[in-house]
């Protein structure tokens, strides 16, 4: 039996890369990295400080200079600024020097521009570089009122990396301070990642960290005693004790970072699996009670065809195979396809006598010779087939409905309508064939008085079904909630989160799926069952005939309708290869011809390619010569900080 999933993996697969392109970010490729980053931040006793930086940039390609910048933005202490006349710095480049503010160093300096740029300072060196150079940046800062000065504590909240456009590799930071009784530092770079690693060189903390993303932040908080601040007058201080609110920041960051921890790598595991498990158990009990199916002998085999059943009616009777949903033009999921149905119906028009195959130099055609026997519905399946015509190549049928002779193949600006309108002609084309062909098939099963095999899903049945699915959605919601929470408050991705999601999704969407089937098949009858096992056991023999003896074989019967009906369930090269090899001939000389003198493989290239002509369709209906468009973006320093502190620093390549 075929099955063809035409709704959930595009959804899935759109689904996975909106994800991508969410989370992950479309950006345009760096060639270069910082691969390594080195700061010395020395504090004095009248609240000023120098910040010392040396860069190591590295580059696979050609690039115009570097910059390196300083922020002030956020929460800093009242007059906390950088002295833009102090600036000092070196360049080298492969290990020589290119630029230096240190007068006599060089004849010639390299240009070197320093811009505020309203919270904050850029460094620009204006130093082309190719594939291979390595760069090298000296930079010391001088800032004013680098502390908060409270009355028992000189508090550093402060924010030294925000903003560099790659990511940063081997990062060491060393803070000294004047002589001091009391102490601690903290570092933090945010939830669920890397730990900061902080150690006591004598009274100089080192801060090392193997490597920091792109446009992450790296947060200094720490604390002396007020004593290092010697040189301030007493009207310089703050008025108020801070130790105990340092302490309990520095506490709620910690007690948050675990229970954060515990959410995303316990708690939400924990919530996705069980939701899953819980709509899982409640699908398989609810399918079992109502779907009799569920209770039939799997393993049988029938012999023979249980009726000799015209194929479309077949998948309309037995299967309540909807044609509207085998409409190519439609791509929705059904049991079978439109162009196993199309094979089987002319394979048995063939064997009706109806149709005949006439070998040709070109390849096999199909003559429609006579009407007798065929059903409206068969009627106006040979006119979708042979239109106006009456003798076809096998690789022409269906004419009218290919997109190679009905939609215009030039594509420029000039025709972008008509193609438009070609396609759509098309499409409607097909909705309206199939739209005909539904309702002939309907009043045929109607007039034979053909039994209703399937009922409708009862309300309460419909009600229950409404449930499965909803913890499972549920869960992603929440997990999807707490990742973006995570992103937009503390630009932390979490890619378990992000994993959870995407688990709950494709479980939600099976759920669905399952659910949508069910709801459109419609629920078997006791009677139905019957007949409906009845040919899942000659679906069975097709499938596992292949592998028969010969007294298997000896006990299969009728084999032109074996191979009718095996084409309507996608077994027929199964079938065909076995009469090959056991040379069974056929009653009928034309389905014998088809076997044995390949001619197969015409007739699936034309009934094969529906899926490809209603593609191009609408692709043809939606024509339209894009118009160039271009755009810039820019930014300052990030604010705000994970323990509250200010300031912000990056630097890139331009």
């Amino acid at each position: 039996m075929t099955s063809h999933n035409k709704t959930i993996f595009p959804m899935i697969l759109a689904m996975a890369f909106s994800f991508l392109l969410l989370f992950c970010g479309v950006q345009s490729a760096r060639a270069y990295e910082v691969t390594q980053y080195k700061g010395h931040l020395t504090i004095k006793e009248d609240n000023s400080a120098t910040f010392e930086q040396e860069l190591v940039y590295k580059y696979e390609d050609t690039y115009n200079g570097q910059y390196v910048s300083l922020g002030t933005a956020g929460n800093m202490p009242d007059g906390f600024g950088i002295l833009e006349s102090q600036l000092q710095y070196r360049v080298y480049k492969n290990g020589q020097l290119v630029s230096t503010s240190y007068p006599d160093e060089l004849e010639e300096s390299g240009e070197v521009t320093f811009e505020n740029i309203g919270d904050g300072y850029r460094l620009k060196i204006y130093n082309r570089v190719k594939d291979g150079d390595i760069v090298k940046i000296q930079v010391s800062w001088s800032i004013q009122n680098m502390l908060f000065p409270y009355q028992d504590i000189a508090e550093l909240n402060w924010v030294p990396i925000s903003d560099w456009d790659v990511p940063l590799e081997n990062i060491a930071i060393r803070v000294t301070a004047p002589a001091y009784q009391d102490s601690q530092m903290a570092a933090h770079t945010g939830y669920l990642r890397e730990a900061v690693n902080i150690s006591k060189s004598g009274q100089d903390y080192e801060l090392t960290l193997d490597r920091l993303g792109s446009e992450k932040r790296l947060e200094l908080h720490g604390y002396w005693d007020s004593g290092i601040l010697s040189q301030l007058s007493q009207n310089q201080f703050l008025p108020s004790q801070h130790l105990s609110q340092y302490e309990q920041t520095e506490a709620n960051i910690k007690r948050y970072a675990q229970l954060v921890e515990r959410l995303v790598y316990f708690g939400s595991p924990i919530v996705v699996v069980v939701a899953v498990v819980i709509d899982g158990l409640h699908w398989l009990v609810f399918k079992r009670k109502t779907d009799l199916r569920t209770k039939m002998l799997k393993n049988v085999r029938l012999y023979e065809a249980p009726a000799n059943l015209a194929p479309m009616l077949v998948a309309r009777t037995i299967y309540n195979v909807d044609f509207d949903d085998i409409n190519p033009a439609e791509q929705s999921d059904s049991v079978f396809d439109f162009d196993h149905v199309a094979q089987a119906t002319l394979l048995d028009l063939i064997d009706r006598g109806n149709l005949v195959v006439e070998d040709a130099r070109s390849g096999p055609h199909l003559k429609w010779l006579s009407e007798a026997g065929l059903s409206h519905s068969e009627m106006v399946f040979v006119d979708m087939a042979f239109g106006d015509q009456k003798v076809l190549p096998m690789d022409q049928l269906f004419a009218n409905f290919s997109a190679e002779q009905n939609v215009m193949k030039e594509r420029n600006k000039k025709h972008q309508k008509a193609i438009r309108v070609s396609g759509q002609k098309l499409i409607n084309r097909y909705n309206k064939a199939f739209r005909k062909l539904r309702q002939s098939i309907e009043a045929e099963h109607k007039a034979m008085h053909l039994p209703d095999y399937y009922r409708e899903l009862k309300a309460s049945e419909k009600g229950e079904m409404l449930t499965i699915g909803l913890p499972t959605a549920i869960a992603g919601i929440f997990v999807l909630g707490l990742y973006l929470y995570l992103l937009f408050k503390f630009s932390t991705h979490s890619w378990i989160l992000l994993l959870l999601t995407g688990v709950s999704a494709l479980a939600f969407l099976f759920f669905l799926q399952a659910k949508t089937a069910l709801k459109r098949d419609g629920i078997l009858t006791e009677a139905g069952l019957e007949q409906y096992h009845l040919w899942y056991s000659f679906e069975n023999m097709l499938r596992d005939i292949g592998r028969f003896d010969k007294t298997e074989l000896e006990a299969v019967v009728l084999w032109n309708r074996v191979l009718v009906y095996a084409t309507l369930f996608g077994y027929a090269k199964e079938v065909s290869r076995v009469l090959k090899l056991n040379d069974i001939q056929l009653e009928n000389p034309y389905l014998n011809a088809y076997v044995y003198r390949g001619y197969m493989p015409y007739l699936t290239s034309r009934t094969g390619a529906f899926n490809s002509d209603i593609h191009a369709a609408h692709e043809a209906s939606h024509f339209n010569v894009p118009s160039n468009s271009g755009g810039s973006s820019g930014g300052g320093f990030s604010s705000g900080g994970f323990s509250g502190g200010g300031g912000g620093g990056g630097g890139g390549s331009f």
